[in-house]
């Protein structure tokens, strides 16, 4: 007797994915993630960084004292 579903889900199984490609897909993914995260943790790190405060008062002639 067949069954009256008329979709294949042999797809969404796992018989099409050999052990081969399963691996080079996951560790595609989680080389991908790991550049992914150090390209933000660059950004990151330079964004938060900014410009160096400057030192207002010190050899200026603007601090309170100088007169």
């Amino acid at each position: 007797m067949t069954s009256p579903n008329p979709i294949d889900l042999r797809w969404f199984s796992v018989e099409w994915l050999s052990y081969g490609t399963w691996f080079w897909w996951v560790a595609g993914i989680a080389v991908v993630s790991l550049l992914l995260a150090v390209v933000l943790y660059l950004v990151g790190r330079r964004a938060a960084a900014g410009p160096e405060p400057a030192m207002v008062g010190v050899g200026g002639g603007t601090s309170a004292g100088d007169g």
